[in-house]
């Protein structure tokens, strides 16, 4: 029997990687142990893992499948530590239209908890294009791409907040409670292939797999598959990439596979890109990525070798979440990043309805400074209980305004 769930998503989107160059894997495991673990942080549902740059700089990654290659996003801080930079490459963001520059460095030091990379190569960015951080409301530094997935066998379990890396030649693990979905490798990274039902349609779609994508599901068409986008489908930025903001739709996907499990009446982005820069996979499927929001729900072990993602279901798969309910979306700032300011306003949502605007700086919610209060639990508030009222005091243009609105389904 097939076993459903129903989930929910917050907005965002990373970034994509596109051009391979060659790079070294030389992870080791250190005191000659068979495995190591490594504590995360998960803020906004982004893996955070901190790490010594050279062994002398303490920063923040993002652990990022989606991303072929380990990327520094400040330069500042390849200064510092006096990287050697080599030949300039080109990255193209997540909407295919923009490339930006990066440097490439041979022999960096990346020196974990207990792990170590001491002759890495790493792309730096020659400038700061993007500030994850004001999405994940912690700091954060860089990218940690697919080299670690191709190095280790990597255990992720959102429950305990740890990585548990294995050596691939000497790993052995129940795998009676798990089931084994295979992928195919692309450019160095996994991709799912799976059925989904989109505006009353089924299609299969080749998922890439994506754990630097704070989202549930992101499609991909040409912009003639205008059957793909759900009828009652909002228009606007759908999140933030690397060469800038993302256009496309937010909408309702009415059922999405994974492995024998099934995710009903999901939010999706939908992206539309020129033929010009669409690729479609040589399959003839649909493009799209699945992110954090269906992956925090499970216990994962990815074998990059043996092409197979094994999957168990973990608490947070039984607890139900929910999705925003006001259609505002507010972005961190500050030295703590504990200030907040209105990004994006969804139209037709009760946010929109009692007329907050781009740019206004949160001062309180329901009564709470909101140097109380973490993106995270911000965003919580805003996708608890319909019915729920939600009292703001905004300044705009240095004046306090006040607004109160209550929680509501608006994308239908």
């Amino acid at each position: 029997m097939k076993r459903r769930a129903t989930i929910w998503i917050c907005l965002f989107l990373l970034l994509g990687i596109s051009r391979s160059y060659a790079q070294f894997v030389n992870y080791e495991i250190k005191e000659n142990r068979p495995f190591a673990v490594l504590p995360f942080e998960l803020h906004n549902d982004f893996i955070i893992v901190k790490l010594n740059l050279e062994g002398m700089l303490p920063l923040n990654f993002v652990l990022d499948s989606g991303s072929a290659h380990t990327i520094l996003l400040h330069k500042e801080y390849g200064d510092m530590c006096r990287l050697r930079y080599g030949k300039r490459l080109y990255i193209r963001g997540v909407d295919r239209s923009r490339m930006v520059s990066a440097l490439l460095c041979n022999g960096v030091m990346l020196d974990f908890e207990s792990i170590i990379a001491d002759n890495q190569n790493i792309l730096v960015l020659e400038d700061s294009f993007i500030n994850i951080g004001k999405y994940s409301g912690s700091k954060v530094d860089g990218i940690l791409g697919m080299d670690i997935f191709q190095r280790f066998i990597v255990n992720i379990n959102f429950e305990t907040r740890m990585l548990y890396l294995f050596e691939p030649n000497e790993y052995t693990f129940q795998k009676d409670n798990y089931e084994a979905i295979p992928f195919s490798h692309k450019d160095g990274k996994m991709f799912i292939s799976a059925k989904s039902k989109v505006a009353g349609v089924e299609k299969e779609v080749d998922w890439l797999i994506d754990t630097g994508a704070a989202l549930n599901v992101l499609f991909r068409a040409n912009d003639q598959d205008t059957l793909l986008i759900p009828e009652n489908a909002r228009p606007g930025n759908i999140g933030r990439g690397l060469g800038g903001f993302v256009l496309g739709y937010l909408g309702r996907v009415e059922r999405v596979d994974f492995g024998d499990y099934a995710f009903d009446n999901i939010q999706g982005n939908f992206q539309q890109l020129p033929d010009s820069l669409y690729l479609p996979p040589e399959n003839g499927d649909l493009e799209g990525m699945l992110g954090n929001k269906i992956f925090k729900k499970f216990h994962l072990i990815f074998d990059y070798h043996q092409k197979t993602l094994y999957v168990h279901p973990n608490k947070f798969y039984y607890s139900e979440e929910n999705e925003d309910l006001s259609g505002v979306y507010f972005t961190a700032s500050g030295l703590h990043l504990n200030q907040f300011e209105v990004e994006e306003v969804a139209v037709k949502s009760p946010a929109g309805k009692a007329g907050i605007l781009p740019g206004d700086q949160l001062l309180k919610i329901n009564g709470s400074r909101n140097y109380f209060v973490t993106l995270q639990g911000l965003n919580k508030r805003l996708s608890a209980k319909e019915g729920k009222k939600i009292k703001l005091l905004l300044l705009r243009d240095g004046k306090k305004i006040k607004t109160v609105f209550e929680l509501e389904k608006y994308l239908n």
